[in-house]
């Protein structure tokens, strides 16, 4: 499976969304989960409401159907927030761009196809989804910031992961401050599993 590698310079929206959904059927397939029934697009400028307000996407467990906004998620970017960077970026642990919003579902979807809708509290699903976003995408750092992690994903979950892509190749377009951050956190192991 190849890997997604974007260079915001040149980065689409709506090619991300169909980049993102074939990447994620592509890694369900190698991992023989069943598929959603549906990864939709949805445009908030067209008045369609799918999405409560705030959320960038969905998985209903009861209808396997995954909704991403393609116009509300994030563009790869860093940004200062009260004096915090904030880092949206393919790849990366934050990224709320169209492709780690669509991994994020997916991994919902995992956890309710490989281990029970009601297995974790409201947290743990979140940081699960979080955690195949970035297995996903960048599955070596991964591996590198949460080994714990990434033992219980490959031992007690069964995934493959879908490439083996050093995580640098992965981020090649990435800002040194978005490359600075991820060594900070593979120095510290800083992501901790909660699941």
């Amino acid at each position: 499976m190849q890997p997604i590698i974007v260079d915001p310079t040149s980065y689409d929206c709506n090619k991300a969304f169909y980049d993102a959904a074939n990447q994620a059927i592509e890694f369900l397939t190698l991992n023989n989960i069943p598929l959603p029934r549906e990864i939709t697009p949805v445009y908030s400028t067209t008045g369609k409401w799918v999405l409560k307000t705030g959320m960038y996407g969905s998985y209903n467990p009861k209808t396997e159907t995954i909704y991403v906004d393609v116009v509300k998620c994030r563009t790869p970017s860093e940004t200062n927030k009260r004096n915090k960077k904030i880092v949206h970026f393919p790849g990366h642990f934050q990224d709320q761009t169209v492709y780690g919003i669509v991994m994020h579902e997916i991994g919902h979807h995992v956890q309710v196809k490989k281990l029970g809708v009601s297995f974790f509290r409201r947290t743990q699903r979140e940081q699960f989804a979080d955690d195949i976003s970035t297995f996903v995408t960048n599955p070596e750092l991964l591996r590198l910031v949460s080994p714990k992690c990434w033992k219980y994903l490959i031992e007690n979950v069964r995934l493959q992961p879908p490439h083996n892509l050093p995580w640098r190749e992965v981020l090649k377009y990435a800002s040194s401050v978005i490359i600075d951050e991820c060594l900070r956190l593979i120095d510290t192991n800083s992501q901790e599993i909660i699941y």
